[in-house]
């Protein structure tokens, strides 16, 4: 966690998962310098409007050499008797790991339009890449900031994109070939996420089911309108694999 010692904020304590944190100190005049971790930054934050990003270092809060932060420490001692309120947020930039899941409904085959019940899991990486664009495009629509939110917002993030493109695809085909599936979705769900100041480094599917009871509704298309059951028998190693 971020705690003033000496009118000092820092980021203390900051765990592997650690993805942000907001100090507790927002009185701008009573703080004398901030200390910016490696492979992060810390974002000045004044009623709601983003003010500036201090790189890796120690940054005196009095210096001249940033103008942003000279021009916004004098105006704070323009407010005598009142505190002069700043959100000081540490934002970690190294990669962090998830996993997403999602149910949703497929088509079962091109030529066989039965929707199935789609269930599918996996893993991804991650990076914030943008700031700014990640502190307008997310975390402003956000009422707290903590590694729980931002973490709630990539698997609903992610689990939504991940439904639109894997819902265009067919199941058969989607089970024929995860790898395949799993980089063409993220090539295709990379822009979005791109505009959010982020950068989706890899996502993977690991698994890709569906009901026993629509499985079987599969096996049953595939053995009576399979020309010489070559769909079929190539549906069973598919799904003694995915077993």
């Amino acid at each position: 966690m971020a705690e003033k010692k000496d009118n000092v904020v820092f980021w203390k304590d900051q765990g592997p998962d650690d993805i942000i944190y907001k100090s507790p100190d927002d009185d701008l005049r009573t703080i004398t310098s901030v200390t910016v971790p490696e492979h992060a930054v810390a974002l000045f934050i004044r009623d709601g409007q983003l003010q500036g990003v201090l790189e890796p270092g120690r940054h005196v809060v009095t210096s001249a050499n940033i103008p942003w932060l000279t021009a916004l420490y004098n105006k704070a001692l323009g407010f005598r008797d009142t505190p002069f309120k700043v959100w000081i947020v540490f934002i970690s930039l190294k990669i962090f790991n998830g996993k997403w899941g999602i149910r949703s409904m497929i088509k079962a085959a091109k030529d066989y339009e039965v929707p199935l019940t789609l269930m599918a899991n996996g893993d991804f990486q991650f990076r914030i890449s943008d700031v700014p664009v990640f502190y307008t495009q997310v975390l402003g629509g956000m009422r707290s900031y903590s590694t729980g939110d931002i973490n709630s917002f990539m698997r609903s993030f992610i689990n939504e994109q991940i439904i639109q493109q894997l819902t265009n695809m067919c199941y058969m085909d989607l089970m024929g070939g995860l790898e395949t599936a799993s980089s063409s979705t993220k090539i295709l769900i990379d822009p979005y996420f791109q505009q959010r100041g982020i950068e989706l480094l890899s996502l993977k599917i690991n698994e890709a089911a569906t009901t026993e009871e629509e499985k079987n509704k599969v096996f049953e298309y595939l053995q009576f309108s399979s020309k010489n059951g070559e769909a079929f028998k190539r549906y069973e190693v598919m799904d003694r694999m995915a077993d």
